[in-house]
């Protein structure tokens, strides 16, 4: 007869003593279930320490960002974040927070007030002191030809009974009673 194993001798004493002592098996089905106890246990514990330190990393992320970033950028960061992220949506969301700022800053920087025009100059001061630049006007006055060409468009239309043309023709029209259109 082959050699019996330690393992496997000791397999065969817990059999033996099972099948002789009806309390081993109940000592024995409390064991096993103790271990699975003893193993849920654990595995929750570690998922709650991984969470834990999932939280402080972002913790220490958001510390970072709130030290280094913009106030822009803080604020925007603020309105996309809804506050059930993962680590990689966050740092997605500051590098947002952190781009759009700066585009928004490119827009704003500031240029030699000896590079402007007299109207930008003009702009420039009236959003310093009042926070809003001058309405624009449309000033500029288009040729003569090109306005006949124009309304004779609108003529056209009118004919038609375009009703928003006729009403362009109308306010077209000089206020001093002259015909602009021959």
């Amino acid at each position: 007869m082959a050699e019996i194993s330690e393992q496997e001798a000791q397999f065969l004493a817990t059999l033996e003593t099972l099948e002789t002592d009806p309390d081993a098996v109940e000592a024995e089905e409390a064991a096993d279930q103790e271990d699975e106890s003893i193993s849920k246990i654990a595995k929750q514990t570690d998922r709650k320490v991984q969470e834990f330190i999932t939280e402080q990393k972002i913790d220490k992320k958001l510390d970072k960002f709130n030290s280094s970033a913009s106030p822009e950028a803080q604020e925007l960061f603020a309105i996309y974040r809804t506050g059930d992220e993962s680590e990689k949506q966050l740092d997605r969301i500051m590098q947002l927070a952190i781009t759009k700022s700066s585009e928004a800053r490119k827009g704003t920087e500031h240029v030699d007030d000896s590079e402007l025009t007299p109207e930008q100059q003009a702009q420039k001061i009236a959003a310093e002191q009042y926070g809003v630049g001058p309405v624009s006007g449309g000033t500029s006055v288009p040729a003569e030809e090109e306005l006949v060409g124009v309304f004779d468009g609108l003529k056209e239309k009118g004919r038609k009974g375009d009703s928003h043309s006729s009403f362009l023709m109308f306010h077209g029209l000089p206020s001093n009673g002259e015909s602009s259109v021959d």
